[in-house]
């Protein structure tokens, strides 16, 4: 029996808003994500819970189609797969294999996804290792690094599946204060050579306005505005926005 995907009222509300926003995404656009409401975070339902929306209306519709059941499915379970196999996932928490080594992790994406021999992705995997300078740790495990190395792990292992969107979840709440801006960097060299869209959710204001094509705000959940950097610094239209950039502008 095939797991199904329960998503309440409020949750795909949530999802539908954000999955209108992806559906808006650009080619080699940096869209980063941020959050005006009482906490100053954004909200957890984020790309993967409209995957999981987008499955859940799928599903439904197929229960009540059952004459083209089967073959739905197998068209849903192939998209699904597509849509993952183009994106990737840089996470707060590193979300690395800690029974692997440094080089194994990065070379995970090309031999598993893309189906590159092991030896030829190695040779890729070093590249993208000298890209956040770790090349010398390769050998090394998970454990034995600081947190901004993993996450920096973490940025190649991404960056080896080839993605077309890459995602970053707070790519720096679970690091130390003097480890973030090597983070920030990394992203920002990315961001200027525009390898692929790449969708931020940050708390690191002025890294959002320097590096954004487009900024979206949330508040509680839901999309409330969104627009250049510029345009979100001089012509923001909600109040809340409004006195959030004139806060960053006077700092």
């Amino acid at each position: 029996m095939e797991k199904k995907i329960y998503i309440t009222e409020e949750e795909r509300a949530k999802c539908q808003k954000v999955a209108d926003a992806f559906a808006e995404l650009y080619e080699m656009e940096n869209i980063v994500v941020l959050d005006v409401g009482k906490y100053g975070f954004v909200d957890a339902i984020t790309f993967t819970d409209s995957v999981a929306l987008f499955e859940e209306l799928w599903g439904e519709w197929l229960n009540t189609n059952r004459r083209y059941h089967y073959r739905c499915r197998k068209l849903l379970r192939k998209k699904a797969h597509l849509l993952r196999q183009k994106t990737a996932m840089v996470f707060q928490n590193y979300s690395l294999f800690k029974n692997k080594t440094v080089l194994d992790n990065v070379l995970l994406p090309m031999t598993l996804v893309r189906k590159k021999p092991k030896k030829e992705a190695e040779s890729e995997a070093l590249s993208l290792l000298s890209q956040v300078a770790l090349t010398d740790k390769m050998n090394e495990y998970p454990s034995r690094l600081s947190g901004g190395q993993q996450q920096r792990i973490g940025i190649a292992r991404a960056l080896a599946a080839q993605p077309d969107v890459l995602l970053f979840d707070e790519p720096t709440s679970s690091l130390d204060p003097e480890l973030v801006g090597g983070i920030l960097e990394i992203i920002r060299k990315l961001a200027v050579q525009h390898q692929c869209t790449m969708l931020i959710v940050t708390h690191e204001m002025r890294f959002a306005l320097e590096i954004a094509d487009r900024i979206i705000f949330m508040e509680n959940g839901k999309i409330v505005e969104q627009g250049t950097p510029e345009a979100m610094i001089h012509q923001a239209n909600h109040k809340r926005i409004q006195d959030f950039m004139q806060t960053i502008s006077n700092r």
